[in-house]
């Protein structure tokens, strides 16, 4: 048995740590790696339209900036509900 008190703590947090939901870090994973991937296609195609006149360019800046947004906004849901779950289950009760 553990003598001190923050030695039974640490122990305690480290017993909670090891036993996470499994699909937690995975379904981070991938929320994380879709918004990345979104970035990409954003800042690419932001890329192809340097070489355009000003005119065509800010036409289709703002239908690419519409498309990054609805593109993200799923993945940005599903982060939040992440972080209640990890917050839920750091911190049951609260």
């Amino acid at each position: 048995m553990p003598r001190t008190v923050s030695t039974r703590l640490r122990l305690a947090q480290e017993d909670h740590a090891a036993c996470y939901p499994d699909d937690l870090l995975p379904d981070l994973q991938r929320t994380l790696a879709a918004l990345v991937a979104a970035e990409i296609r954003y800042e690419e195609a932001r890329e192809r339209l340097a070489h355009e006149p000003p005119a065509v360019r800010s036409l289709f800046l703002v239908e690419i900036e519409a498309r990054y947004r609805r593109e993200r906004q799923p993945y940005l849901e599903r982060l939040e509900h992440l972080q209640q779950r990890i917050r839920a289950w750091l911190m049951p009760g609260f």
